[in-house]
């Protein structure tokens, strides 16, 4: 998807044959990635947190949509604490403790302006908060899940929720990802990581790599993140 041979000269920097050339990534072109549906209301309250993270992820949004090109990424605080310094013009969205709803709630209230003119959304974890709850409404998630995706738009890459310590929420999630994947697997513009490899036999989350009960340690950062820089090089 971006192509780091393709350089241009930063404004000052000189001319291309002398010593003070300083190469940099052409911003990839952007588009209108929210052509579909907008998600129907939901019940959703945000807390203090949450709130002022929309609050400054919203300050951003003219000169994004301005400059386009973004790739915006979506998750829950496996994605806000994920260091995204190695994929050129990512933007991290992601918020501690987010559900499905709550992605809902922000986009009907228009918080991300500069997903009309942006490269590529990166859907990671959501709805693992969700899963991670005693006897939820699966259906009911996907269905809402369903109602993002129908408003998403061109290129997209989604990594599935990953197994936990806790066996009721690894059966909530492998129920969940079974819908995912035999829904949107043929989805055009569309490529869903492959997390198989982060799980035990037994579907489990493999001893080591998490910090807690969900989150990601360093080694599971490292492999994730390498493998949303692969989907992100096929959409």
């Amino acid at each position: 998807m971006l192509d780091p041979t393709i350089v241009t000269p930063r404004p000052g920097a000189g001319l291309a044959t002398g010593s003070g050339m300083a190469p940099q990534l052409k911003r990839p072109q952007g588009q209108n990635l929210l052509l579909g549906t907008v998600p129907t209301a939901v019940s959703f309250s945000p807390g203090v947190y949450f709130a002022g993270r929309v609050e400054a992820d919203g300050r951003k949004q003219s000169r994004l949509r301005i400059d386009g090109g973004e790739i915006a990424f979506f998750g829950d605080s496996n994605i806000d604490g994920l260091d995204l310094g190695e994929i050129p013009f990512a933007s991290n969205f992601g918020i501690g403790g987010d559900t499905i709803e709550g992605l809902i709630y922000r986009l009907r209230s228009g918080s991300y302006s500069c997903l009309t003119n942006a490269r590529a959304i990166v859907l990671a974890g959501i709805p693992l908060n969700n899963l991670t709850q005693d006897g939820p409404n699966i259906p009911a998630i996907e269905g809402l899940y369903a109602s993002v995706m129908s408003y998403f738009t061109g290129p997209l890459v989604i990594v599935p929720p990953t197994r936990t310590t806790v066996t009721g929420y690894n059966s909530n999630i492998s129920a969940f990802n079974a819908w995912l994947l035999s829904t949107y697997s043929s989805r055009d513009q569309c490529e869903i990581v492959d997390i198989s490899d982060l799980q035990t036999s037994g579907g489990a989350a493999i001893p080591g790599y998490l910090l807690d009960y969900a989150h990601w340690g360093p080694t599971q950062q490292r492999i994730i993140l390498d493998k949303i820089k692969v989907a992100l090089r096929k959409v």
